[in-house]
């Protein structure tokens, strides 16, 4: 089974009450669903629990805010927290929804590559780090919960 926007809302809700009532949550739960569903999920993770990583990330990153505070000096935007390679980039990463959780599940793929242990360390910072693999941990867990509440 694939997750629903609405099924994606209410699972949101159960780890994070208040999630479905700020940003702009709708809007990143439509791209994700979508992005999920026509996109390569992360390697090693089925297309639900790859949504359900990108739930989590926009969550915990930006609280599925639209232009949330720009971390790491400025160069990591949207409510995933991606590392830009131009302003433009960053301009475009906080407009566009559907673009940002496009390039998160990209860059999370990469990620998981370079670091099978811990696919999301890299994104969180390095597959070195302790921090980010704990991390990495954490969102794998709950985005893991949320994607078995999904099937049931």
């Amino acid at each position: 089974m694939h997750i629903t926007y609405l099924t994606l809302l209410t699972l949101l809700a159960g780890i994070y009450p208040n999630a479905p009532r700020t940003g702009y949550a709708a809007a990143h739960a439509k791209a994700i669903v979508f992005v999920a569903s026509t996109e390569e999920p992360i390697p090693g993770f089925t297309r639900d629990e790859s949504a359900a990583l990108l739930v989590v990330t926009a969550y915990e990153e930006g609280r599925l805010g639209m232009a949330v505070a720009r971390g790491d000096d400025g160069a990591s935007c949207s409510t995933y927290q991606i590392m830009a390679r131009t302003k433009e980039q960053c301009e475009s990463l906080e407009r566009d929804p559907i673009y940002a959780a496009r390039y998160a599940l990209f860059v999370m793929r990469l990620s998981a590559k370079y670091c099978p242990s811990s696919p999301l360390a890299p994104y969180c910072g390095s597959c070195a780090s302790k921090r980010a693999r704990e991390i990495s941990d954490s969102r794998i867990a709950n985005a893991r919960r949320l994607a078995a509440n999904a099937s049931h």
